[in-house]
């Protein structure tokens, strides 16, 4: 009756074979291969509950039945249930040390809970089992980009592919390096070789676009940047209206134009809705509300609305902000509508940041710069958790940049950044006095009042620096190594202006981590600027 009902089991028919274990077990409640397969095809039917139960009745009779324990840490795993997964994987090495499949799901879960050396460790240690095991080489070059060694994931991404050499996964990944790396020719090989192998693999088709749009290749780039809608998890909103086109357009249409993604990109491209409306369109820019003050200033032509606000029906079409470049024909890097400034601060509000700063540190005879080390984390995204993370810069990082003729103010919101400096200050670190007035940047349009009192600002990759870009302030921004696109830093890797921002000055790191050269940079110039 066993192999009869694995046979069921095998086949997947698993109503049969569940009325076949449970017979048997029925007829012999301890039969320790019935109470095994019955409880591995209950976690298949996602009925975890029963399926843990049925486990540990196998393990209570038999502590080393090794499949009972891999399949028992796979179903924690299958839920999510991270920690569990990993201590059942380590309890059946204990019967097992060198179960090579136990070693790789350790190495892969350590990797998702974010403890890579640990998980560089387990990877290792299965490919002493199988080296020739291309999956397992090819967790182990994850693990090591992951860790920023890049020599050795580039070595173990071309022995992954020497393996198995339409392996899609690592020619992505090793192109993905390529690019962090910024060697974009062979970055754009690679992800044109998964594409022809492929041509639903929507991330190589949307990394190869960023790769032509950080080289400048906006003809190519912008069209690309399409297939995020298959990359991302959203979708478009106002799927009932006609996608904005501009040769469709004619005087009297109205158009909304909506944010995609996040604060600093709608503060990059709301520019484009002076453009809109210059077409002759009825215009609507809907932003968060955090934006809809300081979004009014851009044209007096274009109505603000709130992201929960109720729109008039008569409406003809619509535009996410991020694909108005391509909508507008900005199909080369001479082509950007980089006027500055587009957005201004309310008069009232900066007399009153005058007052406050002047009440603080007396008449200007000190340069009065703002700061902003840290972006915003968004914990629904956990794919840029680790992009944040290397955009951010640690606080104590900046103590260099202390000055006897310079007051340095925080532009900083969020929780987190604003404890940092708390914590920072309170160490009594040797770095300069930042003043923080976090509770009274209420939205953005506090925050752009601030900045017109402030003789630069200098900030991370974040939306401050977007902000004072789009005022025309002078800005100085530390960008990590493998910064965003839209710094276009491949046809020049010196480059240290920005076509976006004619007020922008730019600081990348020599190499990944490298936050002291950075700062050594901006301490100097810092020497010549009055």
């Amino acid at each position: 009756m066993l192999q009869q009902a694995y046979t069921f089991h095998q086949q997947n028919d698993f109503e049969q074979a569940r009325t076949l274990y449970q017979s048997l077990l029925v007829e012999t409640p301890e039969h320790v291969e019935a109470l095994a397969l019955y409880a591995t095809l209950l976690a298949q039917c996602k009925e975890m509950d029963e399926a843990h139960h049925y486990f540990q009745k196998v393990l209570a009779l038999a502590p080393s039945h090794v499949n009972a324990r891999f399949n028992q840490a796979f179903a924690y795993e299958q839920e999510g249930q991270w920690e569990r997964a990993l201590t059942a994987y380590q309890q059946l090495l204990h019967c097992e040390p060198g179960h090579f499949s136990a070693l790789k799901k350790i190495a892969g879960i350590l990797f998702i809970l974010r403890r890579p050396a640990e998980a560089l460790m387990a990877i290792e240690q299965a490919i002493s089992v199988n080296a020739l095991d291309a999956q397992a080489q090819h967790h182990r070059s994850l693990i090591l980009h992951e860790l920023q060694r890049h020599d050795e994931a580039l070595m173990g991404y071309d022995l992954v592919l020497d393996l198995s050499p339409h392996y899609l996964e690592a020619v992505f990944n090793r192109s993905l390096l390529l690019q962090e790396l910024q060697q974009f020719a062979g970055a754009m090989q690679g992800y044109q070789q998964v594409l022809h192998i492929n041509p639903q693999y929507s991330r190589a088709f949307w990394n190869l676009c960023l790769c032509q749009l950080t080289i400048g290749q906006f003809d190519l780039g912008w069209h690309g940047y399409e297939s995020r809608w298959e990359h991302l998890s959203q979708t478009p909103s106002f799927q009932q209206l006609a996608r904005f086109n501009t040769s469709a357009l004619s005087s009297g249409c109205s158009v909304i134009l909506w944010p995609e993604q996040g604060i600093g990109d709608t503060l990059q491209f709301c520019r484009y809705a002076r453009i809109v409306a210059d077409l002759g369109a009825s215009v609507v820019l809907q932003v968060p509300s955090n934006l809809a003050s300081l979004c009014r200033t851009i044209d007096e032509r274009i109505t603000v609305v709130e992201d929960d606000s109720s729109l008039n029906s008569n409406i003809d079409f619509h535009c996410p902000l991020p694909s108005l470049p391509l909508a507008c024909g900005t199909d080369s890097v001479n082509k950007i509508p980089a006027q500055t400034p587009y957005l201004f601060s309310d008069p009232i509000k900066r007399q009153a940041w005058r007052e406050r700063l002047e009440e603080r540190f007396g008449q200007a005879s000190k340069l009065r710069i703002g700061m902003a080390w840290s972006g915003g984390h968004r914990p629904n995204q956990p794919e840029l958790w680790s992009v944040n993370e290397r955009r951010n810069i640690p606080l104590i990082k900046l103590a260099r940049l202390k000055h006897p003729s310079i007051d340095f103010i925080s532009l900083q919101k969020g929780e987190a950044a604003e404890q940092e400096l708390v914590d920072v200050q309170a160490a009594n670190w040797d770095g300069p006095l930042i003043t923080s007035y976090s509770e009274h940047l209420i939205d953005f349009s506090d925050t752009a009042a601030l900045i017109d009192n402030l003789d630069l600002v200098i900030a991370v990759d974040t939306s401050v620096a977007h902000l004072a870009g789009a005022m025309g302030k002078p800005v100085w921004i530390l960008n990590r190594s493998d910064a965003c696109w839209r710094w276009l830093y491949g046809q020049d890797l010196n480059r240290t202006d920005s076509p976006w921002y004619p007020t922008a000055r730019l600081f990348r790191q020599p190499k990944a981590g490298d936050w002291d050269s950075v700062v050594e940079q901006v301490r100097e110039a810092l020497e010549g600027f009055r």
